[in-house]
């Protein structure tokens, strides 16, 4: 009797300490961390984290884990300068304990390497694609063609320049620029992984397939580059051809309205009304 108990007593602390059936620092980082970080094989949407705890101390890692945000807008000038380098791209906070984090930065420093800014890619090149890719992605996009495993079609919260007459959802990020922003292979792997909480609750159960992820990739090079193309057209030559269509069109309208005036004179009319009164008038 008294073991049961002695047992009941350590389950529960356990459990409350959470302890009990706690992830590994390795399941952790699969489960938090690997859409955006690898360790010792280059950047993907973040940095590469091997030796991570060489750049920073663990109490600072620890409080930029938890919230990266409240670091940035501390002030932090090294939280702001990585914020900058990697296109201002948001870490979502993990929603996990200080223990769990010290578990994924253990696991980390036994993985050793070296950090590398080479980025890692494991699709075929963007550059690749052709108009069936970007037609499709559009397609998958805008909802016109439905994902395989039925997930919600990206035009819900994004919106593009082009995706429809009345324009996307306004819930997360316009990625007009995205491609400028990420680059090819974060832009591929935020797609293949979904890291960001919304992103990754729409698609938990609706996973997208090679082909889909790369579709949706090529649409959007292309949409960024359309973009690109339009800016830098020449805006004096587009703004003169606007002037002299504008102007063509005024012309015209003020014609129209001289050339009505001018059918009679206005002393004619005033005779002719005269003649009319007095005509009227004799009779």
């Amino acid at each position: 009797m008294k073991i049961i108990i002695i047992n009941f007593f350590v389950f529960s602390v356990l459990l409350l300490t959470g302890q009990l059936f706690s992830q590994s620092g390795e399941d952790l980082f699969k489960s938090k961390c690997s859409a955006c970080h690898t360790v010792g094989k280059g950047k993907l949407v973040g940095p590469d984290l091997a030796g991570v705890k060489s750049r920073k101390d663990e109490q600072w890692l620890i409080k930029f884990i938890t919230s990266s945000q409240t670091v940035i807008n501390s002030g932090d000038e090294y939280a702001k300068k990585k914020f900058e380098e990697f296109n201002k791209v948001i870490m979502p906070d993990p929603g996990i304990s200080e223990t769990e984090i010290k578990s994924i930065l253990a696991y980390i420093e036994t993985q050793g390497g070296t950090p590398t800014t080479q980025t890692v890619s494991t699709f075929r090149p963007l550059s690749e694609s052709n108009s069936g890719n970007i037609e499709s992605g559009r397609k998958l996009f805008s909802g016109e063609q439905r994902f395989t495993h039925g997930g919600t079609s990206c035009i819900s919260c994004h919106n593009v320049p082009d995706v429809t007459y009345f324009g996307g959802g306004r819930l997360a990020v316009d990625l007009t620029n995205v491609y400028s922003r990420l680059g090819e292979a974060a832009l591929v792997n935020i797609i293949q992984t979904q890291p960001f909480p919304v992103m990754k609750q729409a698609f938990v159960n609706n996973p997208l397939t090679e082909s889909e992820v790369y579709d949706l990739a090529s649409y959007l090079k292309d949409v960024d580059e359309k973009q690109k193309f339009a800016l830098h057209a020449n805006p004096t030559i587009n703004f003169l051809y606007s002037g002299i269509a504008g102007l063509a069109v005024l012309l015209v309208v003020f014609t129209g309205f001289w050339h009505k005036r001018r059918k009679g004179s206005v002393n004619n009319k005033i005779y002719k009304r005269q003649e009319d009164f007095l005509n009227k008038n004799s009779n």
